[in-house]
């Protein structure tokens, strides 16, 4: 929060930078190469909201408007050779322009017609949409205050879930954040690390200052 501020962004965009920048100096650490060029990016999908259609007061008539409304979208993490206030910018560009893009109406258009097609097809158009993609990545605010579990305090909550491609996991819960990792096994070989490196990166925001830095590319 105190970054949020200082920084004058989202706390999802701070952790949606930590993660690029970790990933970055992971790629680097085992020696990609890719991972040196200021363009580089990675393809992520992220969980994408939309508005309630009223307001809590005005569905009393419709309970069903209380459920959740969303669908997935397709991010590019900033992963390039960048400073963390450039990863930031870059990350507030493109979380910016998802939010004005038509992305999230077209996929929960999609979503429907494949739904009435059968099982053979949503198999088959969910094993393409996940096979361009390099993870799945949700960062969830969870509970500010610590709750109770039948009068037992929950001293903190992990979330995870298995998927057919890297789950990226992040929950904050009573003043502190989890990440946890579901990756291959075969090929990263070291998924402790990129949650050290998670961490640097946060550690980095606390100490940097908001500036101005070019992020033409």
């Amino acid at each position: 929060k105190e970054c949020q501020k200082k920084l004058n962004c989202t706390v999802n965009d701070i952790v949606v930078s930590a993660m690029a920048g970790a990933i970055q100096a992971y790629m680097k650490n085992h020696g990609c190469t890719y991972a040196n060029q200021s363009s580089a990016r990675m393809r992520a999908i992220i969980p994408y909201a939309f508005p309630p259609k009223a307001r809590k007061g005005e569905m009393d008539h419709d309970p069903k408007d209380l459920g959740n409304n969303f669908t997935f979208v397709s991010m590019r993490l900033p992963i390039g050779n960048h400073t963390p206030i450039q990863r930031l910018q870059l990350t507030q560009k493109i979380t910016s322009n998802l939010k004005r893009s038509p992305e999230a109406i077209i996929v929960k258009a999609i979503n429907v017609i494949v739904g009435m097609l059968g099982p053979a097809v949503q198999r088959k158009t969910l094993y393409d949409y996940m096979s361009r993609q390099s993870m799945v990545f949700t960062n969830i605010p969870g509970p500010i205050e610590r709750i109770k579990c039948m009068g037992i305090p929950v001293n903190s909550i992990v979330f995870a879930c298995p998927n057919l491609i890297n789950q990226v996991s992040v929950m904050s819960y009573a003043g502190n954040m989890r990440l946890t990792l579901v990756t291959d096994p075969n090929v990263v070989t070291n998924a402790e690390e990129i949650v050290d490196l998670f961490v640097e990166q946060m550690d980095l925001f606390k100490t940097t200052e908001p500036t101005i830095e070019s992020t033409d590319v």
